[in-house]
C-alpha cells in the first residue's frame, strides 16, 4: 500500500513516470514536426499523459514549409502554429509537473484515504438509520 512505501520511493516513482510522459511528449511533438503536421488546438486538456493527443477538430498538414501555418481558424495570434507547438507542449508538461508538485507524502495520502473510508461509513450508517426510520 501506499502508506508502506517510503516517500522517496515514491517521489523516484512519480519523478520516473513524469520523465516518461515529458519524453513521449517530446516524441509526439518531434513527429509532428517531421511531417508538416499542425493539431490546431494544443490547450492542456486536449494532451494525455499516455503521450498521445485528443480534439483534432481544426487539425491540418502544410502543403509547403511555413513555420507560422496555423491550422485554426480561430488562433489569430498564432498560438498553436507549426513552430510553437513543441514550445506549447513543453509548456503543458510544466503545468503537469506543477500539480505533481502537489502530490501529498504517502503517509498524508493514507491518512486521508482513512478520513475519506471513516466519513464514507458514517454518512452510510446515518441513511441506513434515517431509512429504517423511514420504513
Amino acid at each position: 500500500s501506499m502508506a508502506d512505501m517510503d516517500e522517496a520511493n515514491v517521489l523516484d516513482m512519480v519523478a520516473d513516470w513524469f520523465a516518461e510522459v515529458c519524453r513521449r511528449t517530446a516524441h509526439l511533438a518531434a513527429s509532428w514536426q517531421g511531417l508538416g503536421f499542425v493539431h490546431g488546438v494544443l490547450n492542456t486538456d486536449n494532451m494525455s499523459v499516455l503521450g498521445l493527443t485528443i480534439d483534432y477538430g481544426p487539425f491540418g498538414f502544410m502543403d509547403r514549409f511555413d513555420p507560422n501555418h496555423v491550422s485554426n481558424g480561430s488562433d489569430d495570434a498564432a498560438r498553436y502554429c507549426y513552430s510553437a507547438q513543441p514550445s506549447i507542449c513543453r509548456w503543458n508538461c510544466e503545468r503537469l509537473a506543477e500539480v505533481l508538485g502537489t502530490l501529498p507524502t504517502p503517509a498524508a495520502a493514507a491518512a486521508a484515504a482513512a478520513r475519506a473510508a471513516g466519513a464514507g461509513a458514517e454518512q452510510g450508517e446515518a441513511a441506513a438509520a434515517a431509512a429504517a426510520a423511514a420504513a
